[in-house]
């Protein structure tokens, strides 16, 4: 099992009730501690692109690409190199400017007095004042808006990899993109593809099991109370870090959290017993998880009109998929036949 140690005593993830949202604050952690956080700020209605992503596919399902940055992007990536330097303890590791948001891998190297989010206060109010002198230089525009949305989500990297996985999760972001819109129906229909050296079929977001943060959701009646605390601290930290929650969610407590996470706009993949016929769709809610990128679902390759009996076997080939979901740094896909 994955440390997840530093989650302090008593901590339930339920401090907040609006624990799940994409701007909160971790109410745990120490923000004025050495830390490495992925931070992520959305672009306001209206606001021109950030960058262009240009690529090009070198196979049927493979893709490279790359996010050219706009004369805004380009304006953006000087105010954070700007506001930095009035914060020598932060360091920029990694970015990346997609047309409507941005990712930046900040590093705390020692104990600060202030918040990062003051280093998000700096950048924004820098950028909101490049943007006017660039559209009054350029155009002769006035602007008295504001680039970004309210908030921003930090992703706090505690564990070992993390770093490096989220790293490729920036790296990979325009790639993501491009494969999306160059070929939708990659996530409209049913698809083939290996995961832990087992086919299966899989329906909606596939983007999904490339997320940088993922976590496996299984209860127990043998768990301690104890172990059931650190586990839906877990859960919640994977959801309010804008993490992926994967499992069968069989149990009753597994499956009130799927619901949860779907509700608060959080990311699952679901393994599934069953498989899927051709042109097959989820029904009601699902379906329309599925289509807002939240949901992924696997099942077995092949299709069968008898319902699979959830035999302990069952459930534990379920999990030991789950498990090789967060295993598999990328999955290779084929179209069923």
């Amino acid at each position: 099992m994955d440390d997840w140690s530093w989650l302090p005593q008593g901590y339930t993830g339920e401090d907040d009730p609006r624990h799940a949202a994409f701007t909160n604050r971790a109410l745990w952690h120490d923000y004025h501690s050495p830390r490495t956080y992925m931070l992520t700020l959305l672009k306001m209605e209206g606001i021109p692109d950030f960058s262009r992503i240009e690529g090009r596919m070198i196979s049927d399902f493979e893709a490279v690409a790359e996010a050219r940055l706009t004369p805004l992007g380009a304006s953006l990536r000087e105010a954070w190199r700007w506001s930095l330097r009035k914060y020598p303890e932060v360091r920029m590791l990694r970015y990346v400017f997609m047309p409507d948001h941005l990712h930046v891998l900040l590093r705390v190297t020692q104990r600060i007095a202030y918040h990062p989010g003051d280093v998000v206060r700096s950048f924004r109010l820098e950028a909101n004042e490049r943007y006017r002198d660039l559209l009054l230089r350029k155009y002769e525009l006035e602007f008295d808006g504001r680039i970004f949305q309210t908030g921003y989500n930090d992703r706090i990297l505690t564990k070992k990899g993390q770093l490096d996985t989220t790293t490729r999760y920036i790296i990979d972001n325009p790639r993501r993109l491009y494969l999306k819109r160059e070929h939708p129906e990659f996530f409209v229909n049913v698809m083939g593809g290996w995961i832990g050296g087992q086919a299966v079929a899989l329906y909606g977001n596939l983007l999904l099991l490339e997320g940088a943060m993922k976590c496996v959701v299984r209860y127990s009646r043998g768990y301690s109370e104890d172990e059931r605390r650190l586990n839906r601290a877990r859960w919640e930290e994977t959801l309010r870090a804008g993490g992926v929650l994967v499992s069968p969610f069989i149990h009753p407590e597994e499956r009130a959290m799927m619901q949860r996470a779907l509700e608060a706009g959080g990311r699952v993949i679901w393994i599934r017993p069953d498989g899927f016929p051709d042109r097959w769709k989820p029904s009601g809610r699902y379906f329309d998880y599925c289509a807002a990128g939240q949901l992924l679902l696997i099942g077995p390759l092949e299709y069968s009109t008898t319902r699979r009996a959830l035999t302990r076997q069952c459930c534990e080939s379920m999990n030991a998929l789950a498990r090789a979901v967060l295993m598999e740094p990328q999955v290779r896909l084929f179209r069923r036949r």
